[in-house]
């Protein structure tokens, strides 16, 4: 019984240890190597964002002046 409950727990052991490690040689530098221009990518975003919401704001203003003349 202690035999079998000490190969369980080495089992268990080795299954967590086995998910741990995983190595892929082909990954590079990673995430060291961070694009420089994150600044204005997020102010593009934001601009963009921006303009979907003001033409989805016309497109509704303009829907409801067309059913209010209906």
């Amino acid at each position: 019984m202690r035999t079998l409950l000490l190969l369980a727990v080495f089992m268990l052991c080795a299954c967590i240890a086995v998910g741990q490690v995983n190595f892929t040689p082909t990954w590079g530098q990673g995430k060291r190597n961070a694009p420089a221009s994150d600044e204005c990518k997020s102010m593009d975003t934001l601009i963009y964002i921006y303009k979907l919401v003001q033409n989805e704001a016309q497109r509704i203003a303009m829907c409801e002046r067309m059913s209010v003349t209906s």
